[in-house]
Formats: structure tokens, sequence, C-alpha cells
């Protein structure tokens, strides 16, 4: 088990709001960590917003090409190729998730934390964080886990 780095922050989560939040922090001069367990970018650019909105486009081009004769244009026919519409989607999430791979590229500060992120409780005023193998503390942590809390609270 390796550890012992402290940060500033450490945000649990690399959804939407997480890279930006540890860039923007580190930015503003503080030690920064993103914990991330599986791929960047959250339910939106992985399986949600980004591919939706990518496959709704290309159904509303299929839509305009069959309306062609109203805009004074032939279009003999419109077929669909529904494999390459969600090839296409598939392409535009991939993108999208090596761009913000690659903004972490490199970068101790922010630094990326690839595992399971989980919070071991105190050491004095800092917050103990186990991410996979890595043990880290920070003063502060913020959860970015939007799409789902990872269990129920009792009561």
């Amino acid at each position: 088990m390796r550890g012992g780095d402290r940060y500033d922050v450490v945000i649990i989560g690399g959804g939407q709001a997480g890279p930006s939040l540890a860039h923007g922090l580190a930015k503003a001069g503080r030690r920064a960590a993103l914990a991330e367990r599986k791929d960047l970018g959250g339910s939106c650019v992985n399986f949600g917003c980004t591919p939706t909105k990518a496959a709704i486009a290309s159904a509303r081009v299929a839509h305009d090409a069959r309306r062609a004769r109203d805009f004074g244009l032939e279009v003999p026919t419109v077929t669909v190729d529904f494999p390459a519409v969600l090839r296409r989607a598939r392409d535009i999430l991939m993108e999208s998730r090596r761009g913000l791979e690659q903004w972490f590229e490199g970068s101790e500060n922010p630094a990326l934390l690839r595992g399971h992120a989980r919070l071991e409780g105190r050491d004095g005023r800092d917050f103990r964080v186990q991410v996979g193998d890595t043990a880290v503390t920070a003063g502060q942590v913020v959860i970015d886990s939007a799409e789902r809390p990872p269990r129920k609270p009792p009561g």
C-alpha cells in the first residue's frame, strides 16, 4: 500500500464537475487530487448526454433529409445505418473521455488518483482517504458522485 501524500482537497468522482474543480483549485494554488474509479466524464460523457445527443443529431439529419422536398430538394432515399450511428456516438464519447484523460497527463497538480475511493476517518484535522492501494490525506473532501449514492444511508 502506497501512501503519505497530502492534498488540500481530494475530489471523489470524475464526472461533470470533478475535473474542472480539480484544475480550478490547482490554478488557485491549492494542492488538489481527483479520485476516479473508472472512466472520467461520469454518466453524461460515458452513457448519458454525450452519446444520446450524438444519436439524436443523426436522427435529426435523417428527419431533415426526409423533408428535403419541402425545401425544393430531391433526396431519393434515406436509410439509417443504426450500427454506424452507434459507432459515431461511441467515437464522440471516447474523444471526450480522452480529452479529459489528457488534461491530467503529466500533471502533479491536480493529481489523478485511480481506484475506488472511500473515507477512512480522520487524521488530526485531515481526512484519510483510501483510493485503491493509495492512502492520502486531505484538509477537505468533495464528493462528486452525482449519478447515484454508493449506498443508501441508514434510517
